[in-house]
């Protein structure tokens, strides 16, 4: 089995968030895919690396036990992620260990599907991509810190994402307009 990797054009399951922001979907929708995306790539790695290991070094703030998880797996990208966020926050609770992790793999794969936006109907400009990628981040922020506080219970499970029923704008005008305010 190849390795999973932090690189876009190696890891298509990434593509179809860049497809999204590149036909225009709404900030909702691709939010969603993001949180998607998140759980498969835990999924992928999770078969490649002993991910209750991982985090208990990392939460522990053992660098030492790190290091040799990431000699031992031959540098693996997500092992190396894993030493670089513990590296930077040692002795972490697990919740916000998982939430950093979480973090840190979406960034790499927003970044390269920023550049790689450049130019879509939605982004003309590389500065026009901020506030999509932020407006992004603020709608899944309650997805990664579901998925975080469900890594911290159990590191050996992977994570699924919460189901949701009536979660478009539309529809959840809709239904408050039917509910009374008072």
């Amino acid at each position: 089995m190849e390795n999973e990797t932090l690189d876009l054009g190696k890891t298509p399951r990434w593509r179809i968030v860049d497809r999204a922001i590149q036909d225009d979907e709404a900030p909702g929708a691709i939010a969603r895919k993001v949180g998607r995306c998140l759980c498969k790539t835990l999924k992928r790695v999770s078969k490649q690396l002993p991910l209750p290991r991982f985090f208990a070094a990392a939460e522990l703030g053992d660098l030492g036990a790190l290091r040799r998880l990431v000699r031992d797996y031959r540098q693996h990208p997500y092992a190396r992620l894993f030493f670089e966020v513990a590296q930077g926050h040692p002795a972490r609770d697990a919740v916000a260990l998982a939430e950093d992790i979480l973090r840190q793999i979406l960034w790499k794969f927003l970044d390269q599907i920023a550049i790689s936006s450049v130019g879509a109907k939605r982004i003309p400009r590389f500065s026009d991509c901020g506030g999509l990628i932020d407006e992004v981040l603020n709608i899944a922020d309650p997805d990664i810190r579901y998925l975080a506080r469900q890594i911290a219970e159990n590191p050996g499970r992977v994570p699924r994402m919460p189901r949701r029923r009536n979660t478009e704008p539309e529809q959840l005008t809709e239904q408050m307009l039917g509910e009374s305010l008072l």
